[in-house]
């Protein structure tokens, strides 16, 4: 059976393996190896965007003015918001239920981060 291009990115992202990893010490002919991509894709668009939140947090814990910082996290948590509640509908694998999950973990502690540091 020949495996294709794009059957070996989607397992190299099933995998976390790069392609050339994927066929490694197996049967696949060293000639058909040689032509497929040295890098694929490893991470779901949620895995992604997580990660992007996560950089937008730790951008904000950085950051110095305490005044600026209140409507900073409102308006992180209110751009993140949306993505959180569209994520809940395609959401298929335990895998990407806990990668959600963690996601709204982190948009509650910085809802809660934002309640705690408003001018009281």
């Amino acid at each position: 059976m020949e495996l294709t291009i794009p059957t070996f990115t989607l397992l190299t992202g099933t995998y976390k393996l790069s392609p050339l990893e994927l066929v490694e010490g197996t049967t696949y002919p060293t000639a058909m190896a040689e032509h497929l991509p040295e890098v694929a894709n490893h991470y779901t668009e949620l895995e992604l965007q997580r990660a992007l939140l996560s950089n937008d947090l730790e951008w904000l814990e950085r950051l110095e003015d305490p005044q600026e910082k209140p409507g900073l996290i409102n308006r992180i948590f209110d751009s993140w918001y949306p993505s959180l509640e569209a994520f809940k509908l395609s959401c298929m694998d335990e895998c990407e239920r806990q990668l959600l999950v963690q996601k709204r973990d982190m948009l509650d502690k910085l809802r809660n981060q934002a309640g705690s540091s408003s001018p009281g």
